[in-house]
């Protein structure tokens, strides 16, 4: 599916709305000289704001996604949920302890946090 012209109000959320709307709008309303200068101006200020913001989180892969990336219609209405507490770091936390059994096996830690 994809639109021919998008009448977007300007406001604080209109570069939301662009940002969820922007793969799905043709690339001929985009460079069509028929335009007003107001509706040129204005999607050429969206798309600059688009290109400069980073949207999302780094993930654990050091994953982010730009304002133009494809890949985000995967969250079309939602947002993507990132845990900031990477295995990495959590496995940093705990130092490692030096055994010298042949058999290392974990306690599970007991309690209702144990495993």
């Amino acid at each position: 599916m994809a639109f021919n012209y998008i009448k977007c109000v300007q406001n604080h959320k209109s570069i939301e709305v662009m940002r969820h709307l922007r793969p799905f709008v043709s690339k001929r309303f985009l460079s069509t000289d028929k335009l007003t200068t107001d509706v040129k101006t204005f999607d050429h200020k969206i798309e600059t704001q688009m290109k400069e913001k980073v949207l999302d989180k780094r993930t654990h892969t050091g994953q982010t996604f730009t304002a133009d990336d494809y890949r985000l219609t995967r969250f079309l209405g939602k947002s993507k949920e990132i845990n900031p507490r990477f295995a990495i770091d959590l496995i940093a936390e705990t130092p490692p302890i030096a055994a010298k059994d042949h058999w290392i096996s974990c306690d599970g830690g007991g309690g209702p946090l144990g495993h």
